[in-house]
């Protein structure tokens, strides 16, 4: 029979010999997407006002629906939703749908359902099914007709945002044609307006940057999601830099260009970058390197917490 008293006293040399080596260890880790919004939250149990300027700004429920309730398309795609199909086939992104009413229809199994009726700009009628029952329909907070953005929620959120100054956080903005472009975050803006968006987010909000120039960003006006789209995800309602006294004013010009520099640290490359995909952190006698590896090709090494290479 094995002795455990000889089984152990092996493991106990392993151990020994393995906490005795002078050499380093490398520990490889994936980090998570850390936002601004993520930040606020850890610093107060509270909703922040950016958190709270759009929370009154939703869809209509369905019982407050009237004839002439408009709907905005966002994508041509609509006409597989609607009927008749040559009618819905003359709609394209920037039509408006003039809401006629609901209809019950039996479906072919003898079960009841809400059609709802639009007026297209052509003049004809087109329907969209619901698959629900009137009755269901009209209890609803919120009805979804692929492809649309109510009017009505586009003007509610311009109402409380038009006019403001505030500071977007994103460098991801649009030309007025739409195009994306890079530019700078952290820099102060003027809301002009907020109309209907695109198929994904229902919110465009134009502004003006310090030059006067007009831009957009497309948000959602769900507080809770978690698209990173949110209102509070992509402005603030105070001046970033104030949060960050310790940052050079170099270093802050950086950041708002989305730009990294020999000496920054961490928590401003995270700033200038956004969190990365990977850290691979090497951990010797005297020193600690980490190797930041972002999705799109670049990475970051860190000694001693400073940044002293990188591939930007």
């Amino acid at each position: 029979m094995l002795n455990k008293r000889n089984l152990l006293i092996p493991a106990a040399a392993a151990l020994m010999a393995l906490t005795s080596l002078p050499g380093c260890f490398t520990v490889i880790e994936s980090t998570p997407r850390i936002t601004q919004a993520d930040v606020d939250r850890r610093n107060s149990h509270s909703k922040t006002p950016e958190q709270m300027l759009l929370s009154e700004v939703r869809a209509e429920p369905f019982a407050a629906w009237t004839h002439g309730k408009k709907l905005y398309v966002t994508d041509s795609r609509i006409a597989v939703a609607l009927t008749p199909s040559s009618a819905a086939a003359e709609l394209t992104e920037g039509s408006v749908l003039d809401y006629r009413g609901m209809n019950p229809s039996l479906t072919v199994m003898g079960d009841s359902v809400a059609d709802l009726l639009f007026l297209t700009p052509q003049g004809h009628t087109v329907t969209y099914r619901t698959e629900m029952t009137p009755a269901d329909l009209r209890s609803r907070q919120e009805v979804f007709v692929p492809y649309t953005v109510e009017i009505s929620l586009a003007e509610s959120a311009a109402s409380v945002m038009t006019g403001r100054r505030l500071w977007i956080l994103t460098s991801h903005w649009h030309e007025t044609d739409g195009s994306s472009i890079d530019r700078r975050k952290f820099v102060p803006v003027t809301v002009t307006g907020v109309t209907a968006g695109n198929a994904v987010f229902p919110l465009q909000v134009l502004f003006t940057d310090e030059s006067g120039s007009t831009y957009a960003v497309y948000i959602t006006a769900d507080t809770e999601s978690r698209s990173g789209r949110t209102f509070h995800h992509t402005f603030s309602m105070t001046d970033p830099r104030k949060k960050y006294p310790a940052v050079s004013d170099d270093n802050w010009d950086n950041i708002t260009r989305g730009k990294v520099a020999a000496e920054m640290t961490r928590d401003e490359c995270r700033l200038a970058l956004g969190a990365p995909d990977e850290i691979e952190r090497n951990t010797g006698i005297s020193n600690t390197s980490e190797r930041w590896t972002y999705e799109n090709g670049v990475y970051l090494i860190f000694e001693n917490g400073l940044l002293t290479r990188f591939l930007q």
